[in-house]
């Protein structure tokens, strides 16, 4: 089963984002590795099972913080309302 799922990233700070798990978040979590990302954030797009299967693994593996839509909820992500913006350095400090 072909599932979309992306890792997009600040190239200078190397701070990254992960757009969905798939069914196996491994091959996202090599690519991670691979481009020395600190993976801080896991936004799902929605609910369906072939988008957040892997949710558990990827989160354990990264610690980043989980969202969703507030209209599609899945257990272990904090729900979020429409219009939302992310700034993945102010997540950084944050978590530092």
């Amino acid at each position: 089963m072909a599932v979309n799922a992306y890792l997009v990233w600040d190239p200078a700070t190397r701070v990254a984002a992960a757009f969905d798990t798939g069914a196996d978040s491994r091959e996202m979590l090599r690519s991670a590795k691979h481009h020395k990302l600190d993976v801080q954030l896991i936004l799902l797009t929605h609910a369906h099972p072939d988008h957040v299967a892997d949710l558990p693994g990827l989160r354990e593996e990264t610690g980043a913080d989980v969202f969703t839509p507030a209209r599609e909820p899945v257990p272990g992500a904090e729900p979020i309302e429409e219009g939302k913006r992310f700034r993945l350095e102010i997540c950084k400090s944050i978590r530092a």
